[in-house]
């Protein structure tokens, strides 16, 4: 009773499946609900990650999962009765799969629902699990800074739905795009896509990199004739970086 009583107490812990063994059944950790910061490492016990993320969701400001199945985002932001889990506190999420398999159904959510309405940090190096823009509804006004795996079906939602046009995320400034686990789709629509893309950069932007080696010309050159690129300090493109404020006089 006097360890749970202190383990009540704890607001930042790191499960690694690595280093410590999973707790099963009644584990004292599945009675803790005001954790702030959690982080969860190379598929520590998903049933307890699931039980434990969502009794925290109204605390949580930082959520890391690294190497687990893409497939389980679903019992994250769902519950058993298939209602929406919203984290309202939810800063930071880091999301790494360890799978490059699509889902058997995608996540439907309410478009009245903003699962992270004041996220300021998406890493999602991952597939996109939504159907439609559910992971960036509602942050329009907090999102900062972005890290994704451009996939083939995030690329279809960034088209339809305008995610990053200039308008709906003002304050979006470090953006970071790499290439997905992808076959069906040609380097033509990738490069059509980040065109799109850049074409909307909002001039908070700062950092912009684009990597996993695509056709570079058509891209460079409407980053270059955006009016907005003048705001960037640091654009790499593979592995070359340019400092705009050093190198270019825009």
């Amino acid at each position: 009773n006097l360890l749970l009583a202190l383990f009540e107490k704890v607001t930042d812990v790191n499960f690694d499946a690595r280093t410590v063994r999973p707790p099963s059944g009644n584990s004292f950790m599945q009675h803790c609900s005001k954790f702030v910061h959690l982080e969860f490492d190379c598929m520590f016990n998903v049933d307890l990650l699931h039980h434990i993320a969502k009794k925290s969701a109204n605390t949580l400001e930082s959520l890391r999962i690294l190497l687990y199945p893409y497939q389980m985002i679903r019992s994250l932001v769902v519950d058993d009765m298939d209602k929406p889990v919203v984290y309202p506190r939810l800063k930071k999420l880091d999301f790494t799969s360890s799978s490059i398999h699509m889902l058997e159904s995608i996540i439907k959510i309410d478009k009245s629902v903003s699962l992270f309405p004041v996220l300021r940090y998406l890493k999602w190096e991952s597939e996109y699990a939504f159907e439609d823009d559910a992971l960036f509804r509602g942050n329009s006004d907090t999102l900062e800074y972005l890290d994704i795996r451009l996939g083939p079906d995030l690329m279809d939602v960034l088209e339809r739905h305008r995610v990053f046009s200039t308008s709906r995320h003002p304050r979006l400034c470090y953006i970071k795009i790499c290439k997905g686990f992808d076959t069906t789709r040609s380097n033509s629509d990738y490069e059509l896509c980040l065109r799109h893309f850049v074409n909307s950069l909002s001039p908070a932007t700062r950092f912009l990199s684009i990597s996993y080696s695509w056709p570079y010309r058509d891209v460079s050159d409407a980053i270059f004739a955006n009016a907005n690129s003048k705001h960037i300090q640091v654009l790499c493109l593979d592995t070359i970086v340019l400092t705009f404020l050093e190198t270019l006089n825009l």
